[in-house]
């Protein structure tokens, strides 16, 4: 029990920091097998439901060491490894792969172990980083778990990047509350909240490890709401789709349009178009671009010469460079009188 109030904590902190080192920095140690399975404490397949569509794009699913498990924060993200051709055993690692996060290994003592989900025998040195999930066109999803009116046990799935936290909207105080990670990859409304009993609809903040927030409204269809009424709770076999939100891509934006940063407010929300026609593809990293000039700001003019800026926000050259410009066509004209 201490060890999970541990874990929940500084999870938060954990899903921005140490992920996105993660993604930044080259982790190595060594890949090991446990056998073909979707399994795993990351609830992200059973043999109700099956893996998300980003799972289903990778070459196989993996178990993190509990360090980087980091209390289910890494859970749904993906990682791009590659064997470093030194080991032992009858099946060594060959090519670069595509690994989804779906559960811990416990008995992995290097940090940077991997224990694949696929047959095999051996111990074989690995190096590897966190990237997006090849999700394509596709949007988040919810898994409930053993819930009803008065307890919610949700979960989001397919994300392209790993999510460190989630929002509830309480009708109550309206405003979004921030909810609590479990070790199996589910958030619970905190302690204490008053928006209960869920409505047929609820709203909520899904926050990347970027920090990016985006609203989404779970629906309960109708053959879930009569289980929702129940003590048992819903819904072990059900995934509910949202509105069709993402996170935005951190692939280089390939148009020539200005770039917005993406909020790092965990309450503001980022509107997202409902259309899962085409991948949404965004750059992390703003477009620097210079403010507009005032009139008390300098300026240069298209051949070279210094000016300033009018009060309709022209430039017009100072008088040095215009005397210049006119003693030039002078003399051009001039030249061409004595020809």
């Amino acid at each position: 029990m201490r060890a999970f109030l541990f874990l929940i904590f500084p999870l938060f902190a954990l899903g921005q920091t140490q992920i996105s080192t993660l993604f930044s920095t080259t982790q190595s140690g060594q890949g090991t097998y446990y056998g073909a399975s979707f399994q795993g404490q990351c609830s992200l397949g059973t043999s109700n439901y099956p893996l998300p569509y980003a799972a289903t794009q990778a070459n196989f699913t993996v178990a993190l060491t509990t360090s980087l498990y980091m209390g289910s924060a890494a859970c749904g993200g993906c990682l791009l490894g590659t064997p470093t051709g030194t080991g032992a055993g009858a099946n060594p690692i060959t090519g670069k792969f595509i690994a989804f996060v779906a559960d811990r290994c416990p008995t992995c003592t290097s940090p940077g172990d991997l224990d694949m989900a696929v047959n095999g025998d051996g111990s074989w040195g690995v190096t590897w980083k966190m990237v997006e999930c090849p999700v394509g066109a596709t949007t988040i999803s919810y898994m409930m778990q053993g819930s009803n009116r008065y307890y919610l046990k949700l979960q989001a799935r397919n994300h392209r990047v790993p999510v460190s936290g989630m929002n509830i909207y309480n009708p109550s105080s309206k405003s979004y509350v921030a909810m609590t990670r479990t070790s199996d990859n589910y958030f619970n409304p905190p302690s204490g909240y008053t928006g209960y009993p869920l409505g047929n609809s609820f709203s909520i903040q899904v926050i990347s490890y970027l920090g990016e927030t985006i609203t989404d409204t779970i629906t309960i269809d109708a053959s879930a709401q009569s289980a929702m009424s129940t003590t048992a709770g819903c819904c072990a076999s059900e995934i509910f789709p949202g509105t069709g939100i993402q996170f935005r891509s951190s692939a280089p934006a390939t148009s020539n349009s200005p770039v917005t940063s993406r909020s790092t407010s965990r309450s503001t929300s980022v509107p997202r178009s409902s259309s899962t026609s085409k991948p949404l593809t965004q750059t992390l990293t703003p477009t620097l671009t210079s403010p507009p000039l005032t009139a008390s700001q300098s300026g240069s003019t298209s051949n070279g010469q210094s000016g300033s800026t009018n009060s309709d926000g022209s430039i017009h050259s100072d008088a040095a460079g215009s005397h210049a410009s006119w003693r030039k066509c002078l003399f051009l004209l001039v030249s061409c009188v004595v020809v």
